[in-house]
């Protein structure tokens, strides 16, 4: 039934978005299918400085060091995420613009992975999901 994922994870993608009240089975049965499991090693990018990929991440295990490169090439750690935090190119999705940022796995990093463009349509289809991810945007836009 959990195809690639375990119950575990499936508990925990119930517990971080709450799709249990808020999206049907079958709703949940279709974004299932649609995510991929990945393994980063260490030192690998899950984005790149000028990247436009959409794929948007959800850390199962593992560190993820987001980064700049100053006006000398010197890099300029910005952020470390972890487990259950989500890896996106928010330069792309606020701003139509290519990442001004460096994503990089610290160590090996296990990740669900989906187009984020689907997974965008596919909350604004749903009302309640919609107003989380606005809540969450919002919260997001702070940062920069």
């Amino acid at each position: 039934m959990f195809g690639s994922f375990s119950k575990t994870d499936f508990e925990r993608i119930q517990m971080l978005y709450k799709f249990s009240r808020q999206v049907s089975l079958k709703d949940v049965q279709h974004i299932i299918r649609k995510i991929k499991t990945r393994t980063f090693e260490p030192s690998s990018y899950l984005f790149r400085e000028n990247s436009l990929k959409q794929d948007i991440f959800l850390i199962r295990k593992g560190i993820v060091r987001e980064f700049i490169l100053n006006e000398n090439g010197e890099e300029i750690t910005t952020n470390i995420l972890a487990e259950n935090e989500i890896v996106v190119n928010w330069d792309l999705i606020f701003f139509e613009q290519p990442s001004r940022r460096y994503f990089q796995a610290y160590e090996k990093t296990k990740v669900f992975t989906m187009d984020f463009p689907e997974l965008d349509n596919f909350i604004s289809s749903n009302p309640k999901l919609d107003t989380n991810r606005k809540f969450y945007f919002r919260k997001q836009l702070r940062k920069f």
